[in-house]
């Protein structure tokens, strides 16, 4: 980033902060925070289209601001907004597809408001998505770019509204719906609905959930998927795992993203030896990144700063994230049921996403400085 860059971006955050400043009190607080998340890989992809290589991959650095007020007690408002900064390029974006089937797009994580109440907790904006939040996160723990892939969750969810309960002796639940804008890839809008519920207590968790996308124009395609998730925390070892169905979905065999019928699953032990964290984990998500295997380490050499060693592989399918940056121009499948064009983004049910494996080293510095 160059010096006027980085002067506009201070100045920015500092204009978002002026509302705040003037109604200082003892009880509101803002906050600059960010990760610097940087890794060097090298590739083997399962394709003839993509040679091995080496590389730099960034590991989703974010850069945020947020900020809270409480206006009586038990009431808080707040606000996050966060972006996403390819360490590697300079660019500002998140994941995602833009207009011209790049991986990769201009918005923010997230850019959300809300306000917490003893009755629960109201938020909308941009944020991440439930289903993810209560399936996929218990198993995605791995440090690199390459954590987090093997689900049909979706990340983070725009134009959402949400509410989350209360904890009643360990029990919760949330509920979320989402205006659906129109998307790279398809021209009619989809709005989700999701619910999940949770038991989180005593080292031990256990999540159900159930989303559905549906479409309200265009190719009549709905989406609904379910999922069970579960962690226990035993001494210094943590086990869990995920298990995720479409039960309606697109068109198409297993190979084909979020099919009917397809399933995912994974398995994920860790162990803490401080400063030292081992990390296994299995898994086999249908028409996604298929059969999958991550082991990792984390080194946290200080409460800011962590190095991370990894070995990912996967079978490859419609998200398989080992050399998706290299893929534009692969060939795409005209008869894919779903309609993917050349236009359109190169990793989704391309006949070229195989998987591969990578081995990759790296980095996480993080920094939060209260400025209000």
């Amino acid at each position: 980033m160059n010096s006027k860059k980085g002067l506009s971006l201070t100045a920015a955050l500092a204009t978002l902060g002026t509302p705040f400043a003037v109604q200082a009190a003892d009880d509101a607080s803002v906050s600059i925070y960010g990760s610097l998340r940087t890794g060097i890989e090298h590739v083997d992809p399962n394709t003839e289209t993509v040679d091995t290589f080496q590389g730099m991959k960034d590991a989703y650095s974010r850069l945020g601001i947020e900020g809270s007020k409480e206006f009586k007690p038990g009431y808080e408002g707040f606000f996050k907004y966060e972006l996403g900064i390819d360490s590697t390029t300079g660019e500002i974006g998140t994941l995602g597809f833009d207009g011209n089937g790049t991986y990769g797009d201009n918005k923010a994580r997230v850019s959300k408001i809300g306000m917490s109440t003893p009755f629960g907790t109201v938020q909308a904006g941009k944020m991440w998505g439930l289903f993810y939040n209560a399936i996929a996160f218990p198993v995605d723990v791995f440090s690199s770019y390459y954590a987090g892939w093997s689900t049909n969750a979706d990340f983070r969810i725009e134009d959402a509204i949400v509410y989350n309960s209360p904890s009643f002796n360990g029990l919760s639940f949330n509920a979320g719906y989402a205006f659906g804008p129109e998307t790279a890839t398809q021209d009619f809008d989809k709005d989700f609905w999701t619910v999940t519920g949770g038991y989180n207590k005593g080292g031990s968790k256990l999540n159900v959930a159930y989303t559905l996308r549906r479409n309200e124009g265009g190719e009549d395609v709905d989406v609904g998927i379910i999922g069970v998730a579960g962690g226990q925390q035993i001494g210094d070892l943590y086990l869990g795992a995920k298990y995720e169905e479409v039960l309606e979905g697109v068109p198409g065999g297993e190979m084909t993203y979020r099919a009917d019928g397809n399933t995912g699953y994974n398995f994920l032990a860790t162990y803490n030896l401080q400063p030292v964290t081992l990390k296994a984990m299995y898994g086999d998500t249908e028409g996604n990144t298929n059969e999958t295997i991550h082991l990792g380490m984390d080194y946290q050499f200080a409460d800011n700063l962590k190095f991370f060693a990894e070995w990912y592989q996967d079978d490859g399918g419609g998200f398989a994230p080992v050399a998706y940056d290299h893929l534009s121009d692969a060939p795409k499948n005209p008869d894919d049921p779903v309609g993917v064009s050349p236009d359109a983004f190169s990793g989704f049910n391309n006949p070229e996403s195989k998987g591969g494996d990578v081995y990759t080293i790296g980095a996480h510095l993080s920094f939060s400085s209260q400025v209000l």
